[in-house]
């Protein structure tokens, strides 16, 4: 998942030393990916993930959970009404 935007952020930066760097050498490109990965990719990742915890954001793989409702509600769907007694959290 870090790969693919750590291309693109080597193409970007071998773009823009093209444009400044009259010179032709663009540049080492697994250099530009290993640093897109390490010094921007992973620290962002770190932030969010600290900041997505601290918003309470539960991170777990189980599957959706099923309640009984206190008291069953009824909805008119297509002009049939329904009577639901459990909700499926997903």
């Amino acid at each position: 998942m870090f790969v693919s935007p750590a291309v693109g952020l080597a193409a970007l930066v071998a773009i823009l030393r093209a444009f400044l760097n009259r010179d032709g050498n663009l540049g080492n490109y697994y250099v530009d990916v290993t640093r897109g990965i390490t010094r921007v990719l992973l620290p962002l990742s770190v932030v969010w993930m600290l900041f997505l915890t601290w918003q309470g954001v539960p991170s777990t793989f189980s599957g959706t959970k099923t309640v009984m409702l206190l008291e069953p509600q009824t909805v008119t769907v297509n002009n049939q009404k329904q009577t639901i007694t459990q909700q499926v959290n997903q």
